[in-house]
């Protein structure tokens, strides 16, 4: 999958062509929660950002953008804190 923001890095590309995929399959809804959450974790500090969101009534997944290894150690608050967000926005629905 090609997208327009080539990058000189080949794995920059690699996670741009991920997402975009991935954007592809969610609601503008998610993507619109999503881009809240991502916005929520750079004001606590945290650098893990998350590339997809789903959302139904009941239950939700989310997997972070890659690579991860850099931040590891935040991964554990970050899951919590997402987790936390998503379970009080699901049930508040």
């Amino acid at each position: 999958m090609s997208n327009d923001r080539d990058h000189e890095d080949p794995v920059i590309n690699d996670v741009l062509d991920e997402t975009a995929e991935k954007e592809s399959i969610m609601s503008e809804k998610e993507i619109k929660l999503r881009d809240q959450l991502n916005e929520e974790l750079s004001q606590k500090g945290l650098h893990l950002r998350l590339a997809f969101l789903r959302v139904n009534d009941e239950r939700f997944g989310f997997d972070f953008v890659r690579p991860i290894d850099q931040w590891f150690d935040e991964w554990p608050e970050t899951d919590r804190y997402i987790t936390e967000r998503l379970y009080e926005l699901v049930r508040s629905q």
